[in-house]
C-alpha cells in the first residue's frame, strides 16, 4: 500500500518537473538570461568579485540575501 502511494506522489510530480526545465521565451532572451547564471555562478565559484560587482545590479531597490545577513545594495568591500 505504501509502495502504490510514493509510486502515484511520484507520477504526479514527474510533469511538474519537465515543465520546469523547459525554457520559455524568444531564443535570445533566454540565451541572455542563461549567460548572466553561468556569469553569476563563475562569479561565486571563483570569488571574483569584480564580474559580480559587473552582472550585478547596483540599484538601491535591489537587495543581495545571504546566510548571516542582508545587504542594501550588495557592498563589496
Amino acid at each position: 500500500m505504501v509502495t502504490r502511494i510514493l509510486l502515484a506522489a511520484i507520477l504526479c510530480l514527474i510533469p511538474a518537473y519537465a515543465m520546469a526545465q523547459t525554457d520559455t521565451g524568444p531564443e535570445p532572451d533566454v540565451a541572455a538570461i542563461h549567460h548572466l547564471v553561468d556569469q553569476y555562478a563563475k562569479a561565486v565559484d571563483t570569488v571574483d568579485l569584480d564580474l559580480l560587482a559587473q552582472i550585478w545590479s547596483h540599484s538601491p531597490e535591489v537587495s543581495f540575501i545571504y546566510l548571516r545577513e542582508r545587504s542594501h545594495p550588495l557592498r563589496l568591500q
